[in-house]
């Protein structure tokens, strides 16, 4: 019995990087960096900023993800590449944070 048409069989090729990943990650970053910066403009030190910089961080789920995926068939190019977007994760998450922390206290009292 052989799998069906689409399934994991023995003719499956490991996921290779392409610029489609590329854009996923840098789509994602942006919007999570757009959501952290704009949480205090748009909204202040209200439920929305709070749920605004939650989603921020959260969104950074998507990025690490794809690059943890496609880590291992990476040349040395695109790890340097993955390397400079793992950066730009932290210091998104790292300005979440700490918005999270100016925020929730207000939100939460």
């Amino acid at each position: 019995m052989s799998p069906p048409a689409g399934a994991w069989g023995a003719s499956h090729e490991p996921l290779t990087p392409r610029a489609g990943h590329g854009v996923i990650v840098v789509v994602s970053i942006a919007l999570a960096a757009a959501l952290v910066a704009l949480s205090g403009p748009v909204a202040g030190t209200g439920l929305i900023a709070l749920l605004m910089l939650l989603l921020g961080c959260a969104a950074l789920i998507v990025p690490v993800a794809v690059m943890a995926m496609l880590w291992a068939h990476a040349g040395p190019a695109v790890r340097a590449l993955f390397a400079v977007a793992g950066i730009a994760c932290l210091l998104v998450l790292g300005f979440g944070v700490a918005g999270v922390v100016a925020v929730a206290p207000a939100v939460l009292s």
